[in-house]
């Protein structure tokens, strides 16, 4: 949330934003919010979604952003969309930069919705997941990780810490990792001028917002490192959710092909 009064990123209490969300008098604060989520802009996720239909104040048809099925208003592939467009980003940008793909070393920093969708088509293509690390830690197979393995162990225990077919790694050197192709995958900021020659890969893709901090991304273009910015790379998400916005919109949902 952005403050107006200090024009700054500021926590807001869930009481708080509760209660802007499902009242009719924070409406003014809100409006905006579904107009700009409308443009592809702003999301207000799912939660914040039910705090306004309790409310009684607007139906779900407005929004994009559903995650799941709600109230019979979704998407088809809307869990996978962000991780498949980085997949295919992937395989057109080891095309153009000569990067093997079959058989390439991947490391994937960030094992959430779009990591681990990136790493299991990544997988199901060929390539070889020989890192991952997430915020309670890392794994490490230079054989390769069992990729639907590891997605199972990340569903029962909400991270890639302790399994058990990697060798456990500090969470900070996974981007010391020899690699091919370098996926950033959770959050901003992750590559600086603290680490970033210690990145040892072909080609970066930035499925995260904007992981590499711009002293660190000039490094990289000295050190002649590609590196396929966000706003490309994660772009199948935004994509699909106007897609699903417009389907909302006009009540008509499409079939997955």
């Amino acid at each position: 949330w952005i403050s107006p009064v200090a024009g700054r990123m500021e926590p807001w209490p869930r009481h708080a934003l509760e209660t802007i969300f499902s009242t009719r008098h924070g409406l003014f604060v809100w409006h905006p919010v579904y107009l700009l989520g409308a443009l592809g802009l702003l999301a207000p996720g799912h939660r914040r979604l039910r705090w306004m239909a309790a409310g009684g104040i607007v139906t779900a048809v407005l929004f994009y952003g559903m995650r799941e099925v709600w109230w019979g208003f979704h998407s088809f592939g809307n869990r996978y969309f962000t991780g498949l467009g980085v997949f295919f980003i992937t395989q057109r940008a080891c095309r153009d930069f000569n990067v093997p793909l079959q058989g390439g070393r991947v490391v994937i920093q960030g094992f959430g919705n779009v990591g681990s969708w990136v790493g299991k088509y990544l997988h199901d293509a060929g390539a070889k997941i020989i890192a991952v690390g997430d915020a309670e830690g890392a794994v490490r197979n230079d054989r390769g990780l069992d990729i639907p393995a590891l997605v199972a162990w990340v569903k029962d225990h909400r991270t890639v810490h302790g399994f058990p077919d990697g060798d456990p790694m500090a969470k900070e050197r996974i981007f010391e990792v020899p690699c091919d192709i370098l996926i950033p995958a959770s959050l901003n900021g992750v590559i600086t001028d603290a680490n970033v020659n210690g990145v040892d890969t072909r080609i970066i893709i930035e499925a995260a917002n904007n992981p590499i901090n711009p002293h660190a991304d000039h490094i990289l273009a000295e050190r002649k490192i590609p590196v396929v910015p966000d706003i490309l790379a994660n772009a199948g998400g935004v994509t699909v959710s106007y897609f699903e916005w417009t389907q909302n919109l006009q009540q008509f949902y499409w079939e997955e092909a």
